[in-house]
């Protein structure tokens, strides 16, 4: 919003939301000395005007269109609206038409899930940013242009949306990378040789038998041993094990990594 729009508004806190800003700046406009008001007779006709009287105030107007006649009402009042806020020096009519869609706005964040992956600050930003482009380019002559401008908010919502989805996705998986590296040194560095003289370098049998032992000594389980003889000896990556999905690669580490950490203590006390 523009500082001339702002100037007019009441005074809200610095931790305002965009949407708590936008209203407070829709309430001075619309319950000022002089607040901004449709034609009677544009309205008249879907929703009840005092007779006589020749304009009605937009905030009224935004409350009838949560109402039972909010579809008639919609169909006259946002072809207005638009031609209203696309004329020049026109930022008034912009914030009266991003605030009578604000409710519809704050319906469209409910139905997604967001928390934890965005700031809501930045989710209504994103929202009213798409929201003000597209109104700026609304035809208000097409009927369904209304219907256009929410897509664009739900669009820009969406986007922003899976943009940090796929962000906390890559993140879980480098994590997950660095997480086997770790283990994988460890388990170089501290397994200590088994009680049968081999060497722990001799190769991939001696290994294979150190987890025989392990199974049969119920040290670890079959599909521990498989786990690790898969991603350890055969070099399968974990990633490549699970189909690349975080939450398996995350058990197959918690799983790999309890196991060689049993199998280390059996070895360190040679009970295998």
């Amino acid at each position: 919003m523009s500082s001339s729009t702002r100037s007019t508004a009441a005074p809200v806190s610095g931790s305002a939301s965009p949407l708590q800003v936008l209203e407070a700046t829709f309430r001075a406009l619309s319950r000022g000395s002089r607040p901004l008001t449709l034609p009677a007779d544009l309205v008249a006709p879907v929703m009840d005007v005092a007779p006589g009287r020749r304009r009605v105030c937009v905030d009224r107007v935004r409350a009838q269109l949560r109402g039972p006649h909010a579809s008639a009402l919609a169909e006259v009042v946002w072809p207005e609206l638009i031609r209203r806020a696309r004329r020049p020096h026109a930022q008034q009519w912009v914030v009266v038409a991003a605030a009578v869609a604000a409710p519809s706005l704050r319906r469209l964040i409910a139905r997604r899930s967001w928390r934890g992956l965005v700031e809501r600050a930045d989710l209504e930003q994103e929202m009213l940013g798409a929201f003000l482009q597209a109104l700026l380019a609304a035809d208000p002559d097409d009927p369904r242009a209304y219907h256009g401008l929410r897509r664009a908010a739900d669009l820009a919502a969406y986007h922003l949306i899976e943009d940090a989805r796929q962000h906390a996705r890559n993140t879980v998986a480098l994590e997950a990378e660095a997480a086997a590296r770790r283990a994988e040194e460890a388990l170089a560095t501290s397994a200590p040789a088994s009680t049968s003289g081999a060497d722990p370098a001799s190769g991939p049998g001696a290994a294979e038998g150190l987890l025989e032992r392990a199974v049969s000594a119920n040290v670890v389980s079959v599909e521990e041993a498989e786990l690790i003889a898969v991603t350890r000896i055969d070099g399968v990556l974990v990633r490549e094990l699970t189909g690349g999905s975080p939450a398996r690669m995350r058990a197959a580490y918690r799983r790999r990594r309890a196991a060689e950490h049993r199998l280390r203590e059996a070895i360190t006390a040679e009970v295998i």
